[in-house]
């Protein structure tokens, strides 16, 4: 069986970049909602699914987690119940997306069809995952609350309202992470090669 690299064996590098996603995270929500396209396009979710790629699945589950609450401070989203069903969704989405593309992923066979196609698999499974995770943790917490979160609710939130930025990140995602294997930028995490870490890259 494979093994499954949770984070990239380059530490350093890899909590640094952590690091700047967490910032991408807060960042890029305050400019899209600031010309009204935050809703549609769910610009928080970019950083925390590119770095669940590129850092492994356990940066992209702290990011994930993260960054809700730090783009609560600015009161978006509310804390309670949105930021924290929040928090659990896109901690799902960067684990699961993390984990599913070093399963599926070979950096020895990259001209591979099913290689190629690997991190747009994992997209996929992370969205429906993250999305399941969201809709539970909203129920639960509606439900403790005294009210109800009918599944209505739970459609347009998860997908009427936000196909726009499902579309966004079925694109754009894996148009970047082919650019960072083309120029080998991926390579520097070491974060899906099997191959020891050499001292010299910590």
């Amino acid at each position: 069986m494979k093994n499954i690299n949770f984070f990239a064996k380059n530490k350093t590098l890899g909590i640094t970049t952590l690091a700047l996603f967490l910032a991408l995270g807060f960042v890029f929500p305050q400019v899209f909602h600031a010309v009204g396209l935050g809703s549609a396009f769910s610009p928080m979710h970019i950083p925390v699914l590119l770095c669940g790629l590129v850092c492994g699945g356990l940066a992209g589950a702290v990011c994930g987690f993260l960054t809700p609450y730090l783009c609560a401070i600015t009161g978006m989203p509310p804390l309670y119940p949105t930021a924290v069903a929040m928090s659990l969704e896109l901690a799902t989405y960067g684990f699961v997306i993390g984990v599913v593309y070093s399963l599926l992923s070979n950096p020895e066979k990259n001209k591979n069809f099913f290689n190629k196609t690997a991190c747009i698999l994992a997209l996929i499974i992370a969205m429906i995952v993250g999305r399941l995770v969201y809709g539970i943790v909203m129920w639960l917490l509606v439900a403790i609350s005294g009210g109800k979160y009918a599944f209505s609710t739970f459609l347009s939130a998860v997908v009427l309202n936000s196909w726009q930025a499902i579309v966004l990140q079925i694109i754009l995602i894996p148009l970047i992470m082919f650019t960072l294997q083309k120029t080998g930028v991926l390579n520097k995490y070491n974060c899906y090669d099997s191959r020891p870490v050499n001292a010299d890259d910590n």
